[in-house]
């Protein structure tokens, strides 16, 4: 799963960069995604990583050197390996912000980026995406006003009562990013995997099946994922 995806972002990416000169790129955090990040690592050669503007579909209130932090993961399995320009990579979350302060300076920044026809939302070449077994994408989990949010592109959200506070991308921003993959790994997501591929709705639709992409999603699944064994060799999709 991680060779494939990192084959086909630097393709991806490379193709963009001959096109129009820059990559935009939302991470996603968690697990899943790392093994992609530290293939990208190891492909040291194979882009112009001057070109790439790295940016996060979510992040956990916590400071870069957390070891829950996105950013933190990131830059230690990727982004300090190769030669992106520090100032193109733009973490959510940085110790001494509040939370909706930090999603309102996080939607200034995402003014640079290229914008949707209407001129309202940010346009990401390609944007990662996990999969919660509760159904979550980015921080929009079931239940919170952020599955709502269609005004702001950056929202704070504390998932429940207790937990840490987080800060997320919404559901506009990933409707319209040109490619959106999603890497889903372990057995426990295989039944919403199924759930969601076989478009089956209930009462409440899970927070993955609110999407409404401009594009189609690629997904990305090891074979326990798929299969819903113990089994984790990587395969895709």
């Amino acid at each position: 799963m991680a060779r494939t995806a990192t084959a086909d972002c630097l393709r991806l990416a490379n193709d963009i960069i001959a096109k129009r000169g820059h990559f935009y790129m939302a991470l996603s955090g968690g697990s899943t995604p790392q093994r992609l990040y530290e293939e990208l690592a190891a492909a040291a050669g194979q882009t112009d990583w001057s070109c790439w503007h790295i940016y996060f579909g979510d992040e956990r209130c916590v400071a870069p050197d957390h070891p829950r932090s996105n950013a933190g993961m990131a830059r230690k399995a990727w982004l300090s390996r190769v030669p992106i320009p520090s100032s193109q990579v733009h973490i959510m979350f940085n110790a001494g912000n509040d939370p909706d302060s930090a999603a309102a300076e996080y939607a200034a920044r995402l003014q640079s980026l290229p914008r949707s026809a209407d001129g309202c939302w940010p346009i990401f070449d390609l944007a990662l995406m996990g999969l919660g077994s509760d159904g979550h994408i980015a921080s929009l989990f079931p239940h919170t006003d952020a599955l709502h949010e269609d005004r702001h592109p950056v929202v704070a959200v504390q998932p429940s009562e207790g937990e840490e506070w987080r800060i997320t991308l919404t559901y506009p921003v990933f409707n319209h990013a040109r490619n959106l993959w999603f890497m889903v790994a372990g057995a426990e997501k295989h039944e919403v995997l199924a759930r969601i591929q076989r478009g089956e709705h209930r009462a409440t639709p899970l927070p993955a099946q609110r999407l409404k992409l401009m594009a189609q999603p690629r997904w990305y699944l090891d074979l326990a994922a798929a299969h819903g064994t113990s089994d984790h060799s990587d395969s895709a999709s």
